[in-house]
């Protein structure tokens, strides 16, 4: 309980499910625009610039995301708030900190395809471009901080509902009747996040792909 962890976007989702799993492991502070320890909307630089002159914690990490049809809106995000966040946190946070960005496996779709939607194409380049950016910043070693992106698939319940509009029997995880996909679920990123940390020091995972397993009929 001696370590700090502080979760950017912990209202719901997988930041949600990760203040609540790590609860009894740290000293966990939640940030979020609504139903959060910290109000706040980090697009906002004032409000930035309050969280690294009061918060210094061990483990920091962003879950904020959104789509929309609005470049600018998505872009300000997904990814300036958030790249501004990780490296002024990457510059002020003592030696052996961690900070994981919950990124999303979209990030390896930026190149597009058929008939896809101007709100998916805003998207899936603002995580794209966040997903770089952690990644070329883990590599820098210009500090004693470890940077981790995780890009997962669809994950139950944030998004699933979007793609199946049913719930997923919990038999499709125990049985492994997949039934074309099973989606992940946000426990998954946090026993992923937890195996991140495990690790020693003189390693950094730069990144972490986490696909749907599909079923071929």
């Amino acid at each position: 309980m001696n370590k700090k962890m502080l979760i950017v976007g912990a209202s719901k989702g997988i930041g949600k499910v990760c203040a609540e799993y790590f609860s009894e492991k740290y000293s966990v502070t939640t940030l979020a625009r609504t139903n959060a320890d910290v109000l706040g909307d980090i697009c906002k630089s004032d409000f930035r610039d309050l969280l690294i002159k009061d918060y210094k914690p061990d483990i920091v990490v962003i879950c904020a995301g959104k789509i929309s049809n609005s470049v600018t809106e998505t872009l300000e995000l997904n990814y300036v708030a958030a790249a501004d966040l990780i490296s002024r946190f990457y510059n002020s946070l003592d030696a052996g900190s961690v900070i994981i960005n919950i990124s999303s496996i979209a990030a390896l779709m930026s190149n597009g395809h058929k008939n896809i939607t101007q709100d998916r194409i805003n998207y899936n380049n603002s995580k794209n471009a966040i997903s770089n950016f952690c990644i070329c910043l883990s590599r820098s070693r210009t500090r004693d901080i470890r940077v981790t992106t995780l890009e997962p698939d669809i994950v139950m319940p944030t998004d699933f509902n979007e793609f199946t509009k049913r719930p997923v029997s919990e038999s499709r995880y125990t049985n492994y009747n997949f039934n074309d996909f099973t989606p992940i679920k946000p426990i998954d990123i946090a026993k992923t996040i937890e195996w991140i940390l495990a690790q020693p020091r003189y390693i950094n995972i730069s990144r972490i792909t986490m696909n749907n397993h599909f079923l071929s009929k």
